[in-house]
């Protein structure tokens, strides 16, 4: 996901519709990310990572103050499968050493790891297709 700083930090990079706006402004800083279209292809081509549309969010906590201290953009996962959590999913990993056992079964090698204490939640992000002109619900999470 693309980390922004801020709503307007989000709204410079991304063209957010009436549907989006309203999301970001009642649930950012939070457990939303939503996919938006990229204002420039220029910043879509160079920011790979995130994809287009890009996965955004504007996070709490440590990796919101990252964010705003940081020089360049952030992209940030948390450490589980993607798609939507069914009953049997264990969500994201909630302690650093569920975020290291995640990895050895995954065969995966992060760059870096932010260690930001225990997720109080240990739940998904909800995820609103955002790109589309009518915003959907792409995955259920802890907003609801």
């Amino acid at each position: 996901a693309y980390v922004a700083p801020s709503l307007a930090s989000c709204q410079e990079h991304f063209e957010l519709s009436a549907e989006a706006e309203r999301l970001a402004t009642m649930f950012w800083p939070g457990d939303l990310a939503l996919l938006l279209p990229w204002r420039s292809p220029e910043d879509a081509a160079r920011h790979t990572a995130v994809g287009s549309p890009a996965l955004t969010t504007v996070a709490p906590g440590v990796l919101g103050t990252l964010t705003s201290e940081a020089k360049v953009p952030v992209a940030a996962t948390t450490a589980n499968i993607s798609g939507d959590a069914g009953p049997a999913d264990l969500g994201p990993a909630v302690t650093i050493e569920e975020v290291h056992d995640f990895l050895a079964t995954s065969g995966l090698t992060p760059s870096v790891i932010v260690d930001g204490g225990v997720c109080p939640a240990a739940n998904h992000m909800t995820i609103v297709d955002c790109f589309t002109p009518e915003a959907k619900l792409v995955r259920t999470g802890l907003v609801h």
